[in-house]
């Protein structure tokens, strides 16, 4: 029953807005952009004083997705994640480049946060997170040369995920997800 809100969704580089807004909220956005410090400065401009600039962007560095210890299934996975977004040329530490980003926007000093699922054992919903994630990016793995269909038997992620880690008493840690948010003066 809100009048006063309204969300509006396009590419941030183009979307149409009105003169003025309250908040900018991107999640996964930035990575995809040529030049992520530009992007914000333009849509800041269009934010009252006192609006907040909030994104979450992810990393996906050779720390981000791991295992404790170390699984030989999670380490490939790392690597074909890391080989896709090579390929696709994405910052592959988006997530904690998302404070230079704001400075360089011209923002004040963000709050930032780092997020990440951790689990094990035979009932984490992570394993078929993990699959479905690398499913996304099935296509630029393939292309990128890191790794064939017939080698990652994208079916069978999850399960052989869920095993390797019960055999070895295993707990895993998805991808780092980092948010900053800060207020325009």
């Amino acid at each position: 029953g809100m009048t006063n809100i309204e969300f509006i969704v396009g590419d941030c580089r183009t979307v149409a807005l009105p003169r003025r807004i309250d908040a900018i909220v991107g999640r996964l956005v930035l990575m995809y952009v040529a030049d992520p410090a530009a992007t914000v400065r333009m849509l800041a401009d269009r934010l009252e004083s006192g609006g907040i600039v909030l994104f979450q962007e992810c990393n996906v560095t050779p720390v981000s997705v791991q295992s404790h210890p170390p699984l030989e299934l999670m380490a490939r996975l790392s690597a074909w994640t890391r080989a896709a977004a090579t390929h696709a040329g994405l910052n592959q530490a988006q997530g904690y480049d998302l404070r230079s980003v704001f400075i360089q926007a011209g923002l004040p000093e963000p709050q930032m946060q780092l997020d990440s699922s951790v689990g094990g054992g035979p009932d984490w919903e992570g394993y078929e997170y993990l699959e479905a994630t690398l499913r996304s990016m099935l296509p630029l793995v393939i292309c990128s040369g890191e790794a064939t269909a017939e080698e990652i038997d994208i079916d069978t992620v999850a399960a052989r995920l869920r095993n390797e880690a019960i055999a070895n008493d295993a707990v895993i840690k998805g991808p780092d997800m980092v948010s900053a948010w800060a207020r325009k003066p």
